[in-house]
């Protein structure tokens, strides 16, 4: 599917929003069988995904310079796969949970700690983490790091 009817698709989603409704999640399933993106076997986290692939779509185009981390993800998790998808090409996952840095779907999944990243400041230009704060991270050590 070319670019500028993907982003028309994903133009009128909340991308900050709280999930009130099943027909929220079945909407997004939906839509991103629409655009053939990779789902998520639990159907909320597909919700989620989502709301974060159309939000850095509003922002940024794929191309080979764009840098997005996703931090806490998972080798399961969908949204990097999703950008994948639509073109973005340069993608990295972080997380404490990795015992070896390894490469899945052109994904590069690397050990890491998203309070003290191995990256140097402005490495990414975006950074996900979906489903990761709420889990007893440090908020004020995380934020601090990501806006860096």
């Amino acid at each position: 599917m070319q670019y500028q009817n993907t982003s028309n698709i994903l133009r009128d989603i909340q991308p900050n929003a709280i999930l009130k409704a099943t027909k929220e999640v079945d909407s997004s399933i939906e839509i991103a069988k629409s655009l053939d993106l990779p789902l998520h076997p639990d159907p909320p986290k597909n919700w989620d995904s989502l709301a974060a692939v159309a939000i850095l779509n509003r922002y940024l185009s794929p191309n080979e310079g764009i840098k997005l981390l996703d931090a806490g993800g998972e080798h399961y998790s969908v949204v990097l796969r999703q950008l994948y998808q639509l073109g973005f090409t340069n993608l990295t996952c972080i997380n404490l949970t990795f015992k070896n840095s390894f490469v899945k779907n052109k994904i590069s999944f690397q050990f890491g700690d998203l309070t003290n990243t191995p990256f140097s400041k402005s490495t990414f230009h975006a950074i996900t983490c979906l489903s990761v704060i709420e889990h007893g991270m440090m908020l004020k050590s995380t934020s601090k790091r990501c806006l860096e």
